[in-house]
């Protein structure tokens, strides 16, 4: 797992370093520890995936977009899709009918009276 720039819990200088760089600069840290692992010969080709959460979670869409063929799996965790202050479900069933279009396999979770993370303790 990643913890690339902008990620919390390395000092405030790390995590507004991804300021004005969303899906920029953290997907480009993704993508060269895939390339990194993949030269060194400790990453299987078929296995390689991507997840993020919130932020994280528009990274996530980022990189399926810029970088379609490298990943083989994704999920996002109540990621973002456009810049509200919440995120609805919208986004989400949004971008599962653009996976649909491009016939690409997808599967949406939504959990009843969840939001912006879980805090339910049936969902936790």
């Amino acid at each position: 797992m990643v913890n690339h720039v902008g990620s919390t819990g390395y000092g405030r200088a790390y995590c507004s370093a991804l300021n004005g760089s969303w899906g920029i600069a953290d997907i480009d840290e993704a993508t060269r520890c895939v390339a990194y692992l993949r030269q060194q010969g400790q990453v299987d080709d078929t296995r390689v995936g991507i997840v993020g959460e919130s932020a994280g979670g528009y990274a996530f869409l980022q990189a399926l977009y810029l970088y379609l063929d490298l990943w083989i799996a994704g999920n996002s965790i109540y990621g973002i899709s456009s810049f509200d202050i919440i995120v609805p479900a919208f986004q989400a069933t949004m971008m599962e009918g653009k996976m649909r279009e491009l016939s690409k396999p997808v599967e949406i979770i939504i959990f009843k009276g969840e939001g912006h993370g879980f805090h339910l303790a049936e969902t936790i």
